[in-house]
């Protein structure tokens, strides 16, 4: 049996892995794939995971804010000194 993920929900799997390498280990360590499906099915609902995806969020946030801020900054400069 499979689990169906948004694209989303896979890249935040993927980088909550990258971050909890014990986590990881703990995933391949399972024996079949239905435990293996059983184990993400649960990290979905798991409220560290929400936390860690709820902080990833900001982190893009963030950026996105500061390279806007930039932008303005950049525009602003060009139209005042000219």
């Amino acid at each position: 049996m499979a689990v169906y993920m948004t694209y989303d929900e896979i890249v935040d799997v993927q980088e909550f892995f990258k971050e909890r390498p014990e986590e990881l280990a703990r995933y391949e360590n399972l024996n079949c794939q239905s435990l293996k499906d059983a184990y993400i099915r649960g990290l979905l609902k798991n409220d560290e995971f929400n936390r860690f995806r709820f902080k990833l969020r900001v982190r893009e946030l963030k950026k996105s804010i500061k390279e806007l801020v930039k932008k303005i900054i950049e525009s602003i400069k060009r139209v005042f000194w000219r």
